[in-house]
């Protein structure tokens, strides 16, 4: 049967640098820092805090992580509080969960840690022992369907109903998530900048500014002056579901003078109107070389767009 997703118990999907897992309606993320490397998310049911999740990407290739995973528990004085059997995601090994004691943070709490190789991904996930909602085991649960990224594979991002696919070897750099403003700030391989933004309900961004505006208003500040070069009006994206309508410019970034002929930047931005979603999705590519719109559709078009695999690991 198919959750529906006004449901407060029903499940959405959780995805942040490069791990996703199912997690409550009811659940919200209070507070997001860091980035792909490494950092953390606070979650919330609006009246407590539920679970933290932290993650980081060690810098060498000779992690030992059963090495690692013992001066950690070590630290955290877990003792004989080991739980029997952890829950154990796939492809994350080693895993631990134990109850934390000997430092006040970390007082009734649980602790979970697991180690995904092909995504080279460290995470340690803490759940309160009891909730208002009861103890901590169905929060547990949600690691079951915990999965990663491997490296080299394209990330999923998706939170508070929104999600987006990042191509390969762009990774996050910085996040503006607002109410009904979300946008992620990506590198990419040459000093490549990709930013995927979402904005909704689309009828009110529509009657402050249009969808040219919207292309040409930044998400982020930056220290370049742009120049626009170039629009299409009429352009349309072709997807799945049908085909969106909207605008692409083409322009240039460049240094306060004197400095406008050093570094220059090349870029393009695409905004459509997804009127199924009531959404305006937009996504700008900045290069040092000629940028053309063909990565720019393919972001845009896996926008929203729900991964059936995902779906079927659902518990």
């Amino acid at each position: 049967m198919k959750r529906n997703r006004h449901n407060p118990e029903s499940l959405h999907c959780l995805a942040w640098a490069g791990w996703q897992m199912k997690v409550p309606g009811t659940w919200r993320p209070v507070c997001i820092e860091g980035d792909y490397r490494s950092g953390h998310i606070i979650l919330a049911d609006g009246t407590e805090a539920i679970m933290q999740v932290k993650w980081w990407r060690p810098s060498g290739r000779r992690f030992d992580a059963d090495r690692w995973l013992s001066k950690r528990l070590a630290s955290i004085k877990a003792g004989d509080r080991q739980l029997a059997k952890p829950v154990a995601p796939p492809g994350f090994e080693p895993v631990a969960c134990v109850a934390a004691g000997g430092r006040r943070k970390w007082q009734n709490c649980l602790l979970w840690y697991g180690y995904n190789r092909p995504a080279e991904l460290v995470l340690e996930v803490a759940v309160r022992q009891q909730t208002a909602g009861g103890s901590s085991e169905a929060a547990l649960k949600r690691l079951r369907s915990l999965m990663a990224s491997p490296v080299g594979e394209p990330d999923r991002w998706a939170l508070m109903g929104s999600s987006f696919l990042a191509p390969v070897g762009f990774k996050l750099k910085h996040h503006s998530l607002r109410l009904g403003d979300m946008a992620l700030r990506m590198s990419g391989p040459k000093g490549q900048t990709l930013i995927l933004r979402q904005v909704y309900p689309a009828d009110l961004a529509l009657s402050r500014r249009g969808l040219k505006d919207w292309v040409n208003t930044a998400a982020f500040l930056q220290r370049r002056k742009y120049r626009l070069k170039r629009v299409v009006t009429d352009w349309v994206l072709e997807t799945d579901d049908g085909c969106m309508e909207g605008v692409i410019c083409f322009g240039q970034k460049r240094l306060a003078f004197p400095l406008g002929r050093l570094a220059l930047r090349h870029t393009a931005g695409a905004v459509v109107h997804d009127q199924t979603r009531g959404r305006l999705l937009i996504a700008e590519h900045d290069a040092r070389q000629p940028v053309d719109e063909l990565l720019l559709k393919v972001a845009l078009a896996r926008m929203n767009r729900d991964d059936e695999h995902w779906q079927e690991r659902t518990p």
